[in-house]
């Protein structure tokens, strides 16, 4: 059974779903974990692959990246930012910009106190979702990149089947791509076209060849 860890805010339910529907005999075993804890999971073999938000140190990873997400800036619901359906980073200079060092919880505790606000991924936000608190987009502040990591190491069948299911193999594509050796095999097989031979190039008829062969002029009409 693979184990399958993902971070919050990633939502890999369609690749889950994907898998069932192709291996319905081999269920996942899925399981969320922190951010911090996302490479050590791998490392100490109590996963198989995480959906991981980037950046992460790759050493000794394979990865996979899937998509990037808009980041959001969170804050009071009754803070003035929220006049506005978006933001750019001059707009938040004069305000204290907290950081989740401490943890996220802990973080937009401090933004839900009036402390300051919090630049999250949107995905992020809508998962530690607050009603005393809203978010809105803020179009320059980098983006957060969410991929699939697994360890190097890791070869076997199961584990290349679900790679294939989320770069979105077909169950009836051939995994493998034939290799330079087998290609360059195939195309020496292959005739060559004819070299210096018009196209409408028409075969003699068999009266003419025949009167070739005996050396007798063809009649003239």
């Amino acid at each position: 059974m693979l184990r399958i860890g993902f971070v919050p805010g990633v939502s890999p339910d369609k690749w889950f779903h994907r898998w069932a529907d192709r291996h319905p005999e081999q269920p996942l075993e899925s399981f969320l974990l922190s951010v911090e804890e996302q490479r050590t999971a791998l490392l100490e073999d109590d996963a198989d692959f995480c959906f991981v938000r980037l950046p992460i140190d790759k050493t000794g990873l394979h990865l996979i990246p899937l998509y990037s997400e808009t980041a959001v800036v969170v804050a009071p619901k009754d803070h003035e930012i929220t006049v506005f359906e978006e933001l750019e980073l001059k707009d938040l200079a004069d305000e204290n910009l907290l950081s989740t060092s401490g943890g996220t919880e802990a973080a937009l505790d401090l933004v839900q106190a009036g402390v300051g606000l919090l630049i999250l991924p949107q995905s992020l936000a809508r998962h530690h979702n607050r009603k005393e608190l809203r978010y809105r987009p803020v179009l320059d502040a980098p983006g957060s990149s969410v991929g699939l990591a697994w360890l190097t190491e890791r070869e076997d069948p199961e584990i290349e089947e679900f790679i294939g299911v989320v770069r979105g193999r077909t169950a009836n594509s051939s995994r493998q791509e034939p290799t330079p050796a087998k290609a360059q095999k195939s195309a020496k097989a292959k005739p060559s076209p004819a070299k210096n031979v018009p196209k409408n190039a028409a075969k003699k008829p068999a009266a003419a060849q025949r009167h070739k062969r005996s050396g007798r002029p063809g009649k003239r009409r």
